[in-house]
């Protein structure tokens, strides 16, 4: 079985944007910050061997554009702008001639071999306007082929960015603000809501709710209490805890997400490569044939068949497909790490599709309103959209919109309070109410009918969320609900298969297996894997192979 690659767009990897500046009275701005010549000096040289690279393509392509079309001004007018031009010609040439003779020292001839004798034959033969488009062709092939490398790469960037730098560590009974990069497994940190975590580790004491898309893609909330595992990255939204350190700075799993995702592989097509191969075989015959030509037709037939050597089109021609076929990809949420994928795309058997975000939107629905009691359905959801009117994950939004679509009004309330574990508890003129997880209602003793259990252990096998809601400690309904499918998933999956070669659809996902299983089984798909980190997709992709 082939397989091309892993697409996760769910993971929403963030894209880190640094503006090294611009000059300004002196001074140069830096990501909002003016700095002296000296220090912007010192940021310029610590700036990425890829943003030096381009930095320089763009550099010489203005240089050999403005020079050539100064080279055919005066060809036109005057003789001094040709001249004038010649000693920036000479400059570009240097690289090329140092590249060009790098390359016959290792007894080889490439396309810079080309490239210095094309321009050494048209200066002598004063064709200084075709010596400069020849300049401007190459440097345009080398940025958009550096263009192509960096188009999907960098999507992929600072991923640790969302990563604290900094951590409550206790010691001696103290919370003391230490550098995450200085702690040693072993050590206790303390995390709070609204904080991120900033290691991975083992909860000792406390409860927190997280949430983990950034790093598992997925939108749903996980309730983590003793002895659970917490990963750096993840958001905590409510209680506290104390976390004892397992890994911390580049030895969590996201560092090591972000060093799978930057290990940028071989970015040309095998046509591309065989292409090359082809056009390197050929460059010595070129140059013989142009040698052979010049005392027999002259110089300018003799530039012609070093012109018409097929390497420039190559080097124009990919990049620019590849970019074409990148950006179309990436304006439908598609990332491509390998660009050899799409020659392989025509192998493939199985497609692995990520849950949140590409089979579902990162928004849930209330599905149905299951009554405890002498209460009416439209009586709890107002109750429950009332208590999470100022609360922002996936579950509050859903209740929020099931109000809002019934036309509910909701009811004043007050001192709303985030417990330890998933939930709330809110006071009004009627009572209190308590909103949230088995958990959540177990901690504060509320008493729940066999019936409801029932009920939620039914829930919980067929993979669905839900919620409960409780008046002064008794158990008032049960809200059930479930990821939104994206409306055009499921044509999406027919057409993919009526494609003969492909064999079977599955889901890779970093939720949880029940309603895994269940998305997989309310599509149709051939499997599932669950609980799956970044980091270990690969291996289950190769189990898969």
């Amino acid at each position: 079985m082939q397989l091309s690659t892993l697409i996760v767009p769910g993971a929403n990897a963030g894209l880190l944007h640094q503006v090294w500046g611009r000059a300004r009275k002196g001074g140069i701005r830096v990501a909002g910050h003016a700095l002296s010549k000296p220090a912007a000096r010192l940021k310029t040289a610590a700036l990425p061997e890829h943003a030096v690279q381009v930095r320089e393509a763009n550099r010489n392509l203005a240089a050999s554009a403005g020079l050539t079309a100064a080279a055919g001004i005066g060809s036109l007018t005057t003789p001094l702008l040709t001249l004038a031009a010649i000693p920036g010609f000479v400059y570009l040439s240097l690289p090329v001639f140092w590249r060009a003779l790098l390359l016959l020292r290792r007894g080889k001839v490439g396309i810079e071999t080309i490239l210095f004798l094309s321009c050494i034959t048209a200066f002598g033969a004063g064709y200084v306007f075709v010596m400069g488009l020849t300049y401007v062709l190459y440097y345009l092939a080398e940025k958009l082929a550096l263009e192509v490398q960096n188009n999907t790469a960098q999507g992929y960037l600072g991923i640790r960015a969302e990563q604290q730098r900094h951590a409550w560590c206790e010691r001696d009974g103290v919370d003391l603000k230490v550098e995450v990069d200085a702690l040693l497994p072993g050590d206790r940190v303390r995390v709070r809501a609204g904080e991120g975590v900033p290691v991975d580790g083992r909860l000792v004491e406390g409860g927190i709710t997280v949430d983990q898309r950034l790093l598992t893609g997925e939108s749903q909330l996980a309730e983590k209490g003793p002895g659970d595992y917490v990963y750096a990255s993840t958001q905590v939204l409510t209680g506290e805890a104390l976390v004892r350190v397992d890994k911390a700075g580049a030895a969590t799993a996201v560092a090591n997400v972000e060093r799978i995702l930057n290990q940028t592989k071989e970015l040309k097509s095998g046509i591309q490569v065989r292409a090359e191969a082809l056009a390197e075989k050929t460059v010595l015959p070129t140059i013989a044939l142009g040698f052979l030509v010049w005392p027999v037709l002259g110089p300018a037939s003799a530039l012609c068949i070093l012109q018409s050597h097929f390497t420039y089109r190559i080097r124009l021609v990919a990049p620019v497909s590849a970019l074409s076929y990148f950006k179309r990809m990436s304006e439908h949420g598609i990332l491509i790490k390998d660009a050899r994928t799409l020659d392989l795309l025509q192998q493939v058997d199985t497609i692995v599709f990520d849950k949140t975000g590409t089979l579902t939107e990162d928004v849930m629905d209330v599905t149905r309103i299951h009554v405890h009691g002498d209460w009416l359905e439209d009586e709890l959801l107002a109750w429950a959209a009332s208590a999470e009117r100022h609360q922002q994950h996936p579950v509050a939004r859903a209740i929020l919109a099931a109000a809002e679509a019934r036309g509910l009004t909701l009811y004043d309330t007050d001192r709303a309070q985030c417990r330890i574990g998933f939930g709330l508890t809110v006071d009004s003129r009627d009572g209190q109410w308590q909103i949230g997880s088995e958990r959540f209602m177990r901690s504060l003793d509320v008493r729940l009918p066999q019936p409801a259990l029932a009920l939620w252990q039914r829930l919980r096998d067929d993979g669905r969320s839900w919620v409960g809601i409780a008046r002064d400690g008794r158990l008032a309904g049960t809200i059930e609900l479930q990821p939104r499918i994206r409306p055009e998933v499921v044509e999406t999956l027919r057409r993919l298969r009526a494609i003969k070669c492909i064999d079977r659809l599955v889901i890779l996902s970093g939720d949880q297996k029940a309603p895994t299983r269940h998305l997989a089984r309310e599509l149709g798909l051939d499997g599932y894997v669950a609980e799956t980190l970044p980091e270990q997709k690969a291996d289950v992709i190769a189990d898969l192979v």
